[in-house]
């Protein structure tokens, strides 16, 4: 495995820094990054997933943080100490790839021409974000692209995969598995159980299951790197896709959560 490419959403992203750098550390060399482009045509299409009240309460929270100053989600909290426990320094992607030797390129989005030529050679890709990937890109690295869902696969697949464990009694783990045309039917690497029984309320719980991922794909990377796995098949029929849980879900599982 010579050509190894990480993909962000965006330039900022602690998230992808940070799984740069503990690659980094284990001796494992990332050779390019697409970095996904921040626009306001994304902001509005972002929104536009959302019901009223969710494209409203992230408005809100944007004009608070503003008038306020500097507002953290336990996300954000979480990636901070994980950083500082790490000595993971600085913020934007492209100055780290600049200091490591690390070809990249912002893209206006990471499935376009200018991205597909980028990722030519490639053995494998580590998706850190960037939004849906089409079959250009699916079709250009040799082994795959690893991705961490956060839930058990195939059980739970789609979106808030950890909400929906916790809420529906299912191990919470992260599985690694190589994407696919479907929504996370790829073939499975290895899952890895995590403990959120210290965490207050699902916002937390949440924000774990992402960092968790960090370590988690520097795990997977190198089962790859050293040829050490098999991989598992999904069949369509053992799951179900499940979607954004509703408001009334969430407040329901944060008081289960603070009763056990």
């Amino acid at each position: 495995m010579n050509n190894i490419l990480l993909t962000s959403g965006f330039n900022e992203s602690r998230f992808a820094l940070c799984v740069l750098e503990r690659l980094r550390c284990e001796g494992i060399k990332v050779n390019k990054c697409i970095i996904g482009k921040k626009s306001f045509r994304k902001s509005v299409t972002k929104l536009k997933t959302l019901s009223v009240a969710g494209a409203l309460k992230i408005i809100q929270k944007k004009i608070s943080r503003d008038k306020k100053g500097k507002y953290q989600t336990p996300e954000q909290i979480l990636i901070n100490s994980f950083m500082k426990q790490n000595n993971i320094t600085g913020s934007n992607l492209d100055n780290y790839c600049i200091s490591n030797e690390i070809e990249y390129l912002i893209a206006e989005n990471i499935n376009d021409g200018e991205a597909l030529d980028f990722a030519e050679g490639t053995d494998l890709i580590i998706y850190a974000g960037g939004g849906i990937i089409k079959k250009g890109l699916l079709e250009k690295p040799t082994i795959g692209i690893l991705n961490c869902h956060n839930g058990y696969l195939p059980a739970i697949r789609g979106m808030n995969a950890t909400e929906w464990s916790v809420f529906l009694g299912i191990r919470t783990v992260n599985t690694l598995h190589f994407i696919e045309s479907g929504i996370d039917t790829g073939p499975i690497l290895c899952r890895i159980e995590h403990d959120y029984n210290s965490s207050q309320n699902i916002k937390e719980i949440r924000a774990q299951s992402v960092i968790n991922s960090i370590d988690d794909l520097v795990k997977g990377v190198k089962m790859i790197h050293k040829g050490e796995y098999t991989l598992e098949n999904q069949c369509p029929a053992d799951g179900k896709q499940y979607f954004r849980m509703h408001t009334v879900l969430k407040n329901y599982l944060n008081k289960k959560i603070s009763r056990r």
